[in-house]
């Protein structure tokens, strides 16, 4: 068959797959391991029923021989044992056959008076065998200790395994007078040890060629799971890249910035008019090339866990209204209004444990958000307490609002808005994903609620520790 139409088996290809990464090897055994736990745990259980059958068997005829052995005694003295036939106790033999399906053999021997450890048969259930003389370890125990012996034993001609009990006859002087011993057939219970082992290995084989079919059928599986390995590496490889990218352009973007500040300044001679203006729109170029860097460089922090927590006590009214007039100049630099509510109880202040520079870090890319996307109309920044001990910090604006659609997807890496409007607003997409990042940091949730054409209102829930009037 040509190699074309042989590629278009599954079984085939997934074989060849296996070949080409031999490292879904590992995957296989633990696959193939399943079945073949199930193999060692039916033979266990095989096993377990087995000796517990045994136990049974065994009981039952240790508990047979002894009821035996006094059933024969009730109406036997020693002298009628002596005799060569008693029809009596061959009678009370067969009788007792009845008393059980597993009875194999009963036998009454007394002890051979011209061999030692030889046992004359004086009844049984076979009269061909009735005077025969047998050598038995398992009579001579029971006569040497005055108890009943059990064995498992094995027929030589037929295969048959069967348990042999041996129990003391005795007389009215409490004398051993002979031996009664019992056998019972073990061949029922291993037909059922048989018929159950036979169905639990075939399963066990069928279940296995199943799984073995179905893994070398699917191949596909894992393919997919070698393709998420090598995007995992490649995710990993691309934020040590984005990492050392960002480190390495942020010297020198730190070195332009602070020459075009001093040609700005006048510390290389006075400039033109024109010239002036193209250094304020490279400088613009360079900020902008370096606010992407530093939010690269955070971003590989974050995704890292290399971001250091650092809490300490902060009284959020002053601390919210003193970042309000830190921004103020820029919102009024875009002809807006920004205007700082606390919502709280009059002379109540309220103190939170939160790592300053980040929860600063938060409200100013809040705040620096609605300056960029409000055209006109203004901005408020206020404090609500919350139930269950939150404390709430929203960022609200008449700006270009945010579609139903546009929400969803928000908060998410890279993501930008893309309309008419924001097409000439400069952005990473990084800003909000790095702030949803840091709030949930310093144990804090942030939500949105928007209505395009409307304004936005971004709220951070904080968790509150103490307060004081």
């Amino acid at each position: 068959m040509p190699d074309n139409r042989k590629n278009k088996f599954a079984l085939y290809e997934g074989i060849i797959f296996i070949k080409q990464n031999p490292q879904i090897i590992y995957s296989l055994l633990l696959i193939v391991s399943i079945p073949a736990l199930f193999f060692i745990a039916t033979a266990y259980i095989l096993n377990i029923f087995n000796k517990q059958l045994d136990r049974n068997l065994q009981q039952q005829g240790v508990m047979l021989a002894r009821s035996t052995e006094k059933f024969i005694t009730q109406s036997i003295y020693a002298q009628s044992i002596q005799k060569e036939e008693d029809l009596s106790l061959q009678e009370k033999i067969i009788a007792l056959q009845n008393s059980s399906d597993l009875i194999r053999d009963i036998a009454v021997f007394v002890r051979s008076e011209t061999k030692t450890d030889y046992f004359k048969i004086i009844a049984s259930l076979n009269p061909k065998d009735t005077n025969s003389e047998i050598q038995s370890v398992i009579n001579s125990l029971a006569w040497q200790h005055n108890q009943t012996f059990a064995r498992l034993l094995k027929d030589k001609r037929s295969g048959e395994k069967y348990w042999l009990s041996a129990t003391p006859i005795h007389n009215e002087n409490n004398e051993i007078i002979g031996i009664v011993s019992v056998a019972l057939s073990r061949l029922e219970a291993d037909q059922v040890v048989g018929y159950l082992g036979r169905i639990l290995y075939l399963f066990s084989t069928v279940f296995s060629l199943i799984l073995i079919l179905l893994v070398a059928n699917h191949a596909r599986l894992f393919q997919y799971a070698v393709l998420l390995m090598k995007l995992k590496e490649i995710d990993r490889l691309k934020d040590e890249f984005l990492s050392i990218t960002s480190h390495e352009l942020r010297t020198p973007l730190t070195t332009i910035r602070g020459y075009l500040s001093m040609i700005q300044e006048g510390s290389f001679g006075e400039l033109s008019e024109k010239l002036k203006h193209g250094i304020d729109i490279v400088m613009l170029e360079v900020q902008r090339l370096y606010d992407l860097v530093e939010d690269l460089l955070e971003v590989s922090r974050i995704e890292q866990g290399r971001i250091k927590i650092e809490k300490e006590k902060i009284l959020l009214p002053d601390f919210v209204s003193e970042i309000c007039n830190e921004i103020s100049p820029k919102v009024k630099e875009k002809g807006l209004v920004l205007n700082f509510v606390n919502h709280l109880e009059e002379n109540k202040k309220i103190e939170i444990e939160s790592d300053r520079d980040r929860l600063k870090q938060v409200l100013i890319n809040l705040i620096g958000n609605a300056i960029k996307y409000t055209l006109k109309g203004g901005i408020e920044v206020g404090l609500t307490l919350e139930e269950k001990n939150f404390i709430s910090i929203y960022v609200k604006d008449t700006g270009i609002g945010i579609s139903a659609q546009d929400q969803e997807k928000l908060f998410s890496k890279f993501f930008r808005v893309q309309s008419e409007e924001t097409s000439k607003i400069s952005g990473t997409g990084l800003g909000l994903w790095i702030t949803k990042k840091v709030i949930e940091l310093l144990g804090g949730k942030i939500y949105l609620e928007s209505i395009k054409g409307q304004g936005s209102k971004f709220t951070v829930f904080l968790p509150m520790t103490t307060s004081s009037t």
